[in-house]
């Protein structure tokens, strides 16, 4: 009969957690703290904001990578080639880094021909 006490208490406590009420969503206890207007403390919120800032920052850096390296690679094209035009070498410069002539020009900007690229 071991087995029949242990279902039967197995059963008996089901019924009892049917009655419980329904634990709140995160979104009810977060809207009742801020009606009982709690806030983060000061410098929970200020880590909070660094935090988001260096994520935000990171995830700018890794985005902005590829288009830094094409860059580079434009410079370099520019300083060790010649180029009959400029418009010529934006051209080439950038079917070959995969970018606009625009933007090549962009980049060129104001670079002396003779100057080593950054």
């Amino acid at each position: 009969m071991p087995a029949v006490d242990a279902l039967m208490e197995s059963l008996e406590s089901l019924v009892l957690a049917d009655l419980l009420p329904e634990p709140p969503s995160m979104e009810q206890l977060i809207e009742e703290a801020w009606k009982a207007g709690l806030t983060p403390e000061p410098v929970a919120a200020d880590e909070v904001r660094k935090a988001q800032s260096q994520a935000v920052r990171r995830a700018a850096d890794a985005r902005h990578a590829s288009n830094r390296a094409a860059r580079q690679k434009a410079l370099e094209l520019f300083a060790s080639n010649t180029y009959r035009t400029k418009e010529e070498a934006y051209r080439i410069i950038g079917a070959q880094v995969c970018r606009a002539p625009g933007t090549i020009k962009n980049w060129i900007a104001g670079i002396p021909k003779d100057s080593p690229p950054k």
